[in-house]
């Protein structure tokens, strides 16, 4: 199965998902979980390991207001070929590797998310259809966010709004 989330830096909410049976197509995932997540809430940063490193990520990060930190290839030649933020992040870098560090090691979070489902759910699917087996996984996320909620209600006195 492929998992691709987005989590939130804090609450380790998870904001996108998608489950799979097949590979492919990451950095098309990747900004529909942009525009999912920039409908909720507002994202400052968005940070991505080296299969994430493409323009058009940039852009659609800048577009929602974020700015993208991505692990940048050891052999990028300084050329944008018309992509500013493309540019700019990289140059970043290049020229501040320790700030720009800071913030894209802030992806490790994704990795303590998936380590604490685990953790309660186990890294095993039991169901034997293909439908069944992503409807296992993506309900052991959904459980994933109500303990994430749980939390933040008690720890952040945060009160979820409820709409008339």
């Amino acid at each position: 199965m492929t998992i691709h989330i987005t989590t939130g830096v804090k609450s380790n909410i998870v904001t996108a998902l998608n489950v799979e049976t097949k590979t492919g197509n990451d950095n098309k995932i990747f900004r529909e979980h942009i525009d999912k997540t920039a409908e909720n809430f507002k994202a400052y940063e968005f940070s991505g390991d080296g299969r994430y490193w493409c323009k058009e990520n940039c852009r659609k990060v800048v577009e929602v207001g974020g700015k993208p930190y991505f692990k940048v290839w050891e052999n990028w030649a300084g050329k944008s070929r018309g992509c500013m933020p493309w540019k700019i992040m990289n140059l970043e870098f290049r020229n501040n590797p320790e700030e720009y560090g800071k913030h894209y090691h802030k992806r490790s979070n994704v990795e303590s998310t998936n380590m604490s489902k685990k953790m309660i759910h186990g890294d095993k699917v039991y169901s034997k259809l293909k439908s069944a087996r992503e409807n296992e996984e993506i309900l052991r996320w959904i459980n994933h966010n109500i303990n994430v909620l749980n939390r933040a209600k008690y720890e952040w006195d945060i009160n979820p709004l409820s709409e008339d």
